[in-house]
């Protein structure tokens, strides 16, 4: 977890009259699995221990804080704007992924069924071998196997 350089964490209690500064080491995670901002610090303890203290900040609440810091500090801006230009190149990266998964996905589709157009003809040649009356389980087999190329030319 990198660590905030610039930050500090004070401690005060019901009947301490102001904050004091407790400490100045502090760390952040972005935590994907809780969708969450963390932010890590330890406050000693009364006992002479040490208190491990993790503030989790949910993604839902992060614009109010981005507008409230945009408000208050506007000289943020080109930080706001870096950060940005960040989540921008990864938004495109992932959609370049996408696109070549997508891609691969169509490219095997395609393969597929130009595979399959050897199995329909067997189909089609049994289908019209068979006797007429006698041969709606090779029509059912054609038909199926009809759908499944033509899903597979044209879902992609």
């Amino acid at each position: 977890m990198p660590n905030l350089e610039h930050s500090k964490v004070f401690r005060g209690g019901v009947t301490a009259p102001h904050l004091t500064a407790e400490t100045r080491w502090c760390t952040y995670n972005v935590n994907l699995s809780d969708q969450a901002l963390d932010l890590r610090f330890n406050l000693a303890s009364k006992g002479g221990g040490t208190t491990s203290v993790l503030l989790q900040i949910g993604r839902k609440d992060l614009p109010a804080i981005l507008d409230a810091i945009a408000e208050a500090i506007p000289d943020i801006v080109p930080a706001l704007s870096s950060a940005v230009l960040v989540a921008n190149a990864k938004l495109i990266e992932q959609l370049s992924e996408a696109r070549q998964i997508h891609g691969d996905h169509q490219a095997q589709s395609q393969a597929l069924a130009k595979k399959l157009e050897g199995v329909s003809e067997f189909v089609d040649h049994k289908y019209l071998e068979a006797a007429a009356g006698s041969d709606e389980r090779e029509a059912s087999a054609k038909a199926d196997l009809d759908d499944a190329i033509n899903t597979l030319r044209f879902s992609v």
